[in-house]
């Protein structure tokens, strides 16, 4: 659904974001695909206590359901999150902002996302109080 609903173009956001790590010394490319599962380990982890690369310890529960550890591991390393994490500000930052906004590194794509939910998404003709 997220990538349905995803702002702009999804290459051009990993390009600006890819020239940033290259910057910072990272030598594999980023993907679009690593890119949006980037986003998704970055919503998961809104959800857990822990903070960090706490979330990528490996646990002996990690067979149980319900384990405390998401053990985010599975997905992407810790060191390769903190990479594109420490650069993803730069697929939507507009300088021209800079010292008027002081929300300016991510209002772009705040905004462009939801512009394209009211083009995407389709409200029904009864809404539910969850909906409001």
């Amino acid at each position: 659904m997220f990538k349905h609903l995803y702002p702009g173009d999804p290459e051009a956001v990993v390009a600006k974001v890819w020239a940033a790590m290259q910057k910072r010394g990272c030598k594999e490319p980023l993907t679009v695909g690593e890119w949006f599962v980037f986003l998704g380990l970055m919503c998961a982890s809104t959800l857990y206590t822990e903070k960090g690369l706490e979330l990528w310890r490996k646990t002996k529960e990690a067979e149980r359901s319900f384990s405390r550890n998401p053990n985010f591991s599975l997905f992407m390393t810790g060191e390769r999150f903190e990479d594109i994490k420490a650069c993803s500000v730069a697929g939507c930052t507009d300088a021209s902002q800079q010292g008027t906004d002081k929300w300016f590194k991510i209002k772009p794509a705040i905004d462009a996302f939801n512009k394209r939910r009211r083009e995407v998404v389709i409200l029904s003709e009864v809404l539910t109080p969850d909906e409001t």
